[in-house]
């Protein structure tokens, strides 16, 4: 179950009241007429089945509550209510494969920044990897190999033209 809590402007209210009265996914609705100050508005809080939150979440959209007034939503960790069951019953599908694409694209949004870690990291294995591939010591490839695991296929026929290909180290 996920909670959502909108901000609606009072002329949209009643046609977002029905939009959600109708739906099945949604229970626990609530409305606060002139509770939100910044924006001003009606407070409409509710939880929806998550196998419904995508079609209910887009219908929101609808009326423009992102540009108006607020849509927030938030995972609930548990939720004693029968109604809440009956309404994760009703909505079609499994509560385990519903894929909310709001959450997913703000996750994504939010794990995708570019960063100067990210950036020295990339260097310096594109440094490592470059020497590995222009050399033939076994340091260096091995580095290579340890950035990228994929080029452990290559790693035979480069140190195989080395000179003592095939031969194990010296030992010390």
């Amino acid at each position: 179950m996920l909670h959502v809590r909108l901000i609606a402007p009072p002329e949209s209210t009643p046609q977002v009241l029905q939009l959600l009265e109708a739906s099945p996914a949604v229970t626990h609705l609530c409305v606060n007429e002139q509770s939100a100050r910044k924006p001003a508005g009606d407070v409409v809080s509710f939880d929806v089945a998550r196998e419904g939150a995508t079609t209910v979440l887009e219908a929101l959209k609808g009326f423009g509550l992102e540009q108006k007034g607020a849509i927030v939503v938030e995972n609930l960790d548990i939720s004693i209510s029968e109604s809440a069951i009956r309404a994760e019953e009703e909505t079609p599908g499994e509560p385990a494969d519903a894929v909310v694409w709001e959450q997913l694209e703000q996750s994504a949004g939010e794990e995708t920044r570019l960063s100067i870690t990210y950036l020295c990291f990339m260097i310096v294995a594109t440094m490592i990897a470059a020497s590995g591939s222009c050399s033939t010591s076994r340091s260096s490839l091995s580095a290579l190999w340890w950035s990228d695991p994929s080029l452990a296929r290559s790693l035979p026929s480069v140190s195989a033209s080395s000179p003592g290909a095939g031969t194990p180290p010296p030992a010390h």
